[in-house]
Protein backbone atom coordinates (compact mmCIF):
# COMPACT_ATOMS: atom_id res chain seq x y z
CA UNK A 1 0.00 0.00 0.00
CA UNK A 2 1.18 3.28 -0.80
CA UNK A 3 1.89 6.34 1.61
CA UNK A 4 -1.15 8.19 0.85
CA UNK A 5 0.59 10.74 3.55
CA UNK A 6 3.39 11.28 1.17
CA UNK A 7 1.72 11.27 -1.73
CA UNK A 8 -0.56 14.42 -0.69
CA UNK A 9 1.26 16.36 0.91
CA UNK A 10 4.86 16.07 -0.53
CA UNK A 11 4.85 14.29 -4.19
CA UNK A 12 1.99 16.15 -5.15
CA UNK A 13 3.89 19.21 -4.87
CA UNK A 14 7.44 18.13 -5.81
CA UNK A 15 7.51 19.77 -9.20
CA UNK A 16 5.89 22.82 -8.23
CA UNK A 17 6.93 25.91 -10.79
CA UNK A 18 5.86 29.32 -11.82
CA UNK A 19 3.57 29.08 -14.65
CA UNK A 20 4.09 31.47 -17.19
CA UNK A 21 1.97 30.15 -20.23
CA UNK A 22 -0.55 28.00 -21.07
CA UNK A 23 1.06 25.61 -21.67
CA UNK A 24 2.74 25.28 -18.42
CA UNK A 25 -1.05 25.53 -16.55
CA UNK A 26 -2.02 22.68 -19.01
CA UNK A 27 1.23 20.46 -17.80
CA UNK A 28 0.27 21.33 -14.48
CA UNK A 29 -3.28 20.40 -14.52
CA UNK A 30 -2.36 17.07 -16.04
CA UNK A 31 0.40 16.42 -13.31
CA UNK A 32 -2.51 17.56 -10.16
CA UNK A 33 -5.37 15.24 -11.94
CA UNK A 34 -2.26 12.12 -12.29
CA UNK A 35 -1.83 12.96 -8.75
CA UNK A 36 -5.54 12.53 -7.86
CA UNK A 37 -5.53 9.37 -9.71
CA UNK A 38 -2.97 8.19 -7.78
CA UNK A 39 -4.45 8.78 -4.64
CA UNK A 40 -7.98 7.41 -5.02
CA UNK A 41 -7.02 4.24 -6.29
CA UNK A 42 -5.01 3.46 -3.48
CA UNK A 43 -6.37 0.43 -2.04
CA UNK A 44 -6.79 -0.70 1.48
CA UNK A 45 -3.18 -3.94 2.42
CA UNK A 46 -4.35 -6.61 4.77
CA UNK A 47 -1.00 -7.63 5.09
CA UNK A 48 -0.32 -3.46 6.57
CA UNK A 49 -3.14 -3.69 9.44
CA UNK A 50 -1.50 -1.73 12.15
CA UNK A 51 -4.59 -1.76 14.60
CA UNK A 52 -2.23 -4.07 16.61
CA UNK A 53 -0.55 -2.52 20.28
CA UNK A 54 1.38 -4.60 21.92
CA UNK A 55 0.20 -5.12 25.67
CA UNK A 56 -2.54 -2.16 25.36
CA UNK A 57 -4.42 -4.60 23.12
CA UNK A 58 -5.27 -6.95 25.67
CA UNK A 59 -6.86 -4.19 27.41
CA UNK A 60 -8.66 -2.32 24.60
CA UNK A 61 -12.42 -2.13 23.89
CA UNK A 62 -12.79 -1.73 20.11
CA UNK A 63 -16.25 -0.85 18.16
CA UNK A 64 -16.28 -1.53 14.04
CA UNK A 65 -17.83 0.87 12.20
CA UNK A 66 -18.65 1.88 8.32
CA UNK A 67 -18.90 5.05 6.77
CA UNK A 68 -21.83 6.14 4.58
CA UNK A 69 -22.60 8.12 1.98
CA UNK A 70 -21.17 10.99 1.20
CA UNK A 71 -18.38 9.43 3.10
CA UNK A 72 -15.78 11.31 5.90
CA UNK A 73 -13.73 14.17 6.03
CA UNK A 74 -11.11 14.44 8.87
CA UNK A 75 -8.55 17.06 8.79
CA UNK A 76 -10.16 19.63 6.14
CA UNK A 77 -8.52 22.42 8.23
CA UNK A 78 -4.47 21.91 7.01
CA UNK A 79 -3.18 23.48 3.78
CA UNK A 80 -3.45 22.87 0.89
CA UNK A 81 -4.02 23.57 -2.83
CA UNK A 82 -3.13 26.55 -5.06
CA UNK A 83 -5.04 28.98 -7.48
CA UNK A 84 -3.26 27.63 -10.52
CA UNK A 85 -5.55 24.70 -11.66
CA UNK A 86 -9.09 23.60 -10.97
CA UNK A 87 -7.40 19.49 -11.00
CA UNK A 88 -5.62 20.46 -7.88
CA UNK A 89 -7.30 19.57 -4.59
CA UNK A 90 -8.25 22.59 -2.76
CA UNK A 91 -8.70 21.27 1.18
CA UNK A 92 -6.57 19.65 3.17
CA UNK A 93 -6.95 16.12 4.99
CA UNK A 94 -5.47 14.62 7.45
CA UNK A 95 -3.60 11.07 7.41
CA UNK A 96 -1.38 9.17 9.64
CA UNK A 97 2.42 10.63 9.18
CA UNK A 98 3.94 7.38 9.65
CA UNK A 99 1.43 4.66 8.28
CA UNK A 100 -0.34 7.16 5.51
CA UNK A 101 -3.86 5.76 6.09
CA UNK A 102 -6.15 7.86 6.93
CA UNK A 103 -7.41 8.18 10.51
CA UNK A 104 -10.07 9.72 13.01
CA UNK A 105 -7.44 11.29 15.66
CA UNK A 106 -8.37 10.02 19.51
CA UNK A 107 -8.52 13.60 20.80
CA UNK A 108 -11.35 14.12 17.68
CA UNK A 109 -13.39 11.06 18.96
CA UNK A 110 -12.67 11.70 22.74
CA UNK A 111 -13.72 15.64 21.81
CA UNK A 112 -17.23 15.06 19.89
CA UNK A 113 -18.53 12.14 22.72
CA UNK A 114 -17.71 14.98 25.47
CA UNK A 115 -19.55 17.15 23.35
CA UNK A 116 -22.47 15.18 23.84
CA UNK A 117 -21.72 15.10 27.51
CA UNK A 118 -21.85 18.38 28.03
CA UNK A 119 -23.90 20.18 25.70
CA UNK A 120 -26.83 17.50 25.29
CA UNK A 121 -26.77 15.59 28.57
CA UNK A 122 -30.50 14.66 27.52
CA UNK A 123 -29.38 13.37 24.82
CA UNK A 124 -26.51 11.57 26.51
CA UNK A 125 -28.83 10.63 29.59
CA UNK A 126 -31.33 8.73 27.03
CA UNK A 127 -29.10 7.10 25.07
CA UNK A 128 -27.15 5.59 28.09
CA UNK A 129 -30.52 4.59 29.90
CA UNK A 130 -31.12 2.95 26.31
CA UNK A 131 -27.92 1.36 25.82
CA UNK A 132 -27.95 -0.01 29.69
CA UNK A 133 -31.79 0.07 31.40
CA UNK A 134 -30.01 2.17 33.57
CA UNK A 135 -32.17 5.65 35.17
CA UNK A 136 -29.59 8.72 34.76
CA UNK A 137 -30.31 11.61 36.05
CA UNK A 138 -28.83 15.53 35.39
CA UNK A 139 -26.14 14.75 38.20
CA UNK A 140 -24.97 11.40 37.40
CA UNK A 141 -24.44 12.58 34.05
CA UNK A 142 -22.27 15.35 34.77
CA UNK A 143 -19.92 12.63 37.65
CA UNK A 144 -20.08 10.20 34.49
CA UNK A 145 -18.67 13.20 32.26
CA UNK A 146 -15.91 13.54 34.90
CA UNK A 147 -15.58 10.01 35.19
CA UNK A 148 -14.85 9.30 31.66
CA UNK A 149 -13.25 12.58 30.36
CA UNK A 150 -11.02 13.57 33.13
CA UNK A 151 -10.01 10.23 35.05
CA UNK A 152 -8.32 7.45 33.00
CA UNK A 153 -10.55 6.31 30.23
CA UNK A 154 -7.91 6.83 27.35
CA UNK A 155 -9.22 7.34 23.56
CA UNK A 156 -7.14 6.23 20.82
CA UNK A 157 -7.12 6.99 17.29
CA UNK A 158 -9.34 5.48 15.00
CA UNK A 159 -8.00 3.80 12.16
CA UNK A 160 -8.89 1.13 8.43
CA UNK A 161 -9.15 -1.67 8.95
CA UNK A 162 -11.34 -2.36 5.73
CA UNK A 163 -11.26 -0.53 2.72
CA UNK A 164 -14.89 -0.69 0.66
CA UNK A 165 -16.28 -3.37 -1.82
CA UNK A 166 -13.30 -2.85 -4.28
CA UNK A 167 -10.89 -2.15 -1.01
CA UNK A 168 -10.40 1.77 -2.22
CA UNK A 169 -9.99 4.31 0.88
CA UNK A 170 -9.96 7.80 -1.28
CA UNK A 171 -12.51 9.74 -3.26
CA UNK A 172 -12.93 12.92 -4.65
CA UNK A 173 -15.54 15.50 -3.97
CA UNK A 174 -16.39 19.00 -4.43
CA UNK A 175 -18.11 21.82 -2.06
CA UNK A 176 -19.12 24.83 -3.06
CA UNK A 177 -19.52 27.39 -0.27
CA UNK A 178 -21.51 30.61 -1.28
CA UNK A 179 -19.77 33.68 -0.24
CA UNK A 180 -22.52 35.95 -0.86
CA UNK A 181 -25.74 34.85 -2.11
CA UNK A 182 -26.38 36.89 -5.48
CA UNK A 183 -22.86 34.92 -6.99
CA UNK A 184 -22.41 31.54 -8.03
CA UNK A 185 -20.04 29.73 -6.06
CA UNK A 186 -16.68 28.11 -7.00
CA UNK A 187 -16.50 24.85 -6.17
CA UNK A 188 -13.44 23.53 -4.32
CA UNK A 189 -11.88 20.02 -5.19
CA UNK A 190 -11.58 17.80 -2.44
CA UNK A 191 -10.65 14.55 -0.90
CA UNK A 192 -12.90 12.31 1.20
CA UNK A 193 -12.61 8.87 2.76
CA UNK A 194 -15.38 7.19 0.36
CA UNK A 195 -18.67 5.60 1.65
CA UNK A 196 -18.23 1.24 2.47
CA UNK A 197 -15.14 1.83 4.43
CA UNK A 198 -14.76 0.56 7.98
CA UNK A 199 -13.18 1.78 10.77
CA UNK A 200 -11.88 0.66 14.13
CA UNK A 201 -12.99 2.65 17.26
CA UNK A 202 -10.27 2.10 19.82
CA UNK A 203 -10.91 2.72 23.59
CA UNK A 204 -9.15 1.62 26.97
CA UNK A 205 -11.85 1.86 29.40
CA UNK A 206 -12.02 1.29 33.51
CA UNK A 207 -15.56 -0.16 35.61
CA UNK A 208 -16.93 3.04 37.42
CA UNK A 209 -20.75 4.42 37.31
CA UNK A 210 -20.64 2.55 34.46
CA UNK A 211 -18.75 -0.83 33.51
CA UNK A 212 -16.15 -0.76 30.35
CA UNK A 213 -18.66 -2.90 28.42
CA UNK A 214 -21.57 -0.68 29.04
CA UNK A 215 -19.71 2.88 28.12
CA UNK A 216 -18.51 0.86 25.11
CA UNK A 217 -21.94 0.35 23.96
CA UNK A 218 -22.60 4.32 24.57
CA UNK A 219 -19.70 5.16 22.87
CA UNK A 220 -20.98 2.85 19.58
CA UNK A 221 -24.83 4.73 19.72
CA UNK A 222 -23.42 8.49 19.85
CA UNK A 223 -20.92 7.89 16.97
CA UNK A 224 -24.22 6.42 14.69
CA UNK A 225 -26.05 9.08 15.89
CA UNK A 226 -23.59 11.85 15.66
CA UNK A 227 -21.10 11.06 13.38
CA UNK A 228 -17.10 11.68 12.75
CA UNK A 229 -14.85 14.17 11.34
CA UNK A 230 -15.84 17.54 9.86
CA UNK A 231 -18.97 18.74 8.06
CA UNK A 232 -21.12 16.11 9.65
CA UNK A 233 -24.23 18.79 9.60
CA UNK A 234 -24.33 18.65 6.05
CA UNK A 235 -23.86 14.85 6.02
CA UNK A 236 -20.29 13.75 5.70
CA UNK A 237 -18.93 11.28 8.69
CA UNK A 238 -21.89 9.16 9.26
CA UNK A 239 -21.46 5.97 10.63
CA UNK A 240 -23.49 2.58 10.53
CA UNK A 241 -22.73 -0.67 12.38
CA UNK A 242 -21.39 -3.44 10.46
CA UNK A 243 -24.43 -5.17 10.66
CA UNK A 244 -26.76 -2.41 9.38
CA UNK A 245 -24.60 -1.02 6.62
CA UNK A 246 -26.37 -1.87 3.28
CA UNK A 247 -24.06 -1.37 0.25
CA UNK A 248 -25.17 0.40 -2.80
CA UNK A 249 -26.09 -1.58 -5.71
CA UNK A 250 -25.99 -1.67 -9.22
CA UNK A 251 -30.02 -1.10 -10.26
CA UNK A 252 -31.83 -2.46 -13.58
CA UNK A 253 -30.68 -0.47 -16.54
CA UNK A 254 -34.04 -0.45 -17.56
CA UNK A 255 -36.99 0.66 -15.45
CA UNK A 256 -39.79 -1.98 -14.59
CA UNK A 257 -42.89 -0.19 -15.46
CA UNK A 258 -44.27 -1.31 -11.99
CA UNK A 259 -41.99 0.66 -10.59
CA UNK A 260 -43.09 4.06 -11.80
CA UNK A 261 -45.50 5.71 -9.41
CA UNK A 262 -49.07 6.41 -11.64
CA UNK A 263 -49.39 9.78 -9.72
CA UNK A 264 -46.96 10.84 -11.73
CA UNK A 265 -47.40 10.00 -15.26
CA UNK A 266 -48.28 12.67 -16.99
CA UNK A 267 -47.91 15.44 -14.30
CA UNK A 268 -44.85 16.43 -15.59
CA UNK A 269 -43.46 15.50 -12.65
CA UNK A 270 -39.43 13.68 -12.98
CA UNK A 271 -37.63 11.20 -10.96
CA UNK A 272 -34.89 12.69 -9.51
CA UNK A 273 -30.93 10.88 -8.46
CA UNK A 274 -28.25 12.26 -7.12
CA UNK A 275 -29.44 15.97 -8.12
CA UNK A 276 -29.99 15.14 -11.98
CA UNK A 277 -33.14 14.28 -14.05
CA UNK A 278 -33.51 10.53 -14.74
CA UNK A 279 -35.32 11.55 -18.20
CA UNK A 280 -32.56 13.54 -19.28
CA UNK A 281 -30.74 11.99 -21.91
CA UNK A 282 -27.76 12.52 -24.01
CA UNK A 283 -27.85 12.60 -28.17
CA UNK A 284 -27.96 8.86 -29.09
CA UNK A 285 -28.91 7.78 -25.40
CA UNK A 286 -32.64 6.74 -23.65
CA UNK A 287 -33.55 8.58 -20.58
CA UNK A 288 -32.97 5.11 -18.59
CA UNK A 289 -31.41 1.98 -20.08
CA UNK A 290 -28.11 4.06 -20.39
CA UNK A 291 -27.97 4.75 -16.54
CA UNK A 292 -26.69 2.93 -13.87
CA UNK A 293 -26.94 3.40 -10.03
CA UNK A 294 -23.01 3.62 -8.39
CA UNK A 295 -22.19 1.13 -6.28
CA UNK A 296 -19.83 3.19 -4.04
CA UNK A 297 -22.06 7.30 -3.78
CA UNK A 298 -25.71 5.61 -5.00
CA UNK A 299 -26.21 8.07 -7.63
CA UNK A 300 -27.32 7.50 -11.04
CA UNK A 301 -24.15 7.89 -13.78
CA UNK A 302 -24.25 7.10 -17.59
CA UNK A 303 -22.94 4.08 -18.05
CA UNK A 304 -21.50 5.50 -20.98
CA UNK A 305 -19.15 8.63 -22.65
CA UNK A 306 -21.19 11.38 -24.66
CA UNK A 307 -18.77 9.62 -27.46
CA UNK A 308 -20.41 6.25 -27.22
CA UNK A 309 -17.28 4.77 -24.88
CA UNK A 310 -17.96 3.06 -21.75
CA UNK A 311 -17.23 5.04 -18.28
CA UNK A 312 -14.48 3.84 -16.01
CA UNK A 313 -15.52 5.77 -13.05
CA UNK A 314 -18.54 7.55 -11.79
CA UNK A 315 -18.69 11.15 -12.74
CA UNK A 316 -19.55 11.95 -9.19
CA UNK A 317 -17.10 10.46 -6.65
CA UNK A 318 -15.09 9.20 -9.53
CA UNK A 319 -14.86 5.52 -8.32
CA UNK A 320 -15.16 2.53 -10.47
CA UNK A 321 -18.37 1.48 -11.85
CA UNK A 322 -17.83 -1.95 -12.57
Amino acid sequence: MKNLNLLFNKTYYRNIRHLATESDKREYAAECQSHNDEICGVKFDKERDYRSLGSLHDRMKTVVLVTTYPGMLVGTGYAHGTSESDNDIKIGFSFDYVTGQPYVPGSSVKGLLRCVFREQPEAAAAIITACTGKEMSDEIVAKLDEEIFEFGDIFLDAVVCKGNRNGNLMGLDNITPHSEMTKNPVPLLLIKILPGVHFEFRFVLKDGILTADEKIKVFETMLTLFGAGAKTNVGYGQLVRVQDYIPPQVVRTQTPAAAVNPQNQGSGQQHRHGGQSSNSSRPGQTANSDKVRCPHCGKMSWKNYPDGNPRKTCSYCKDKLF
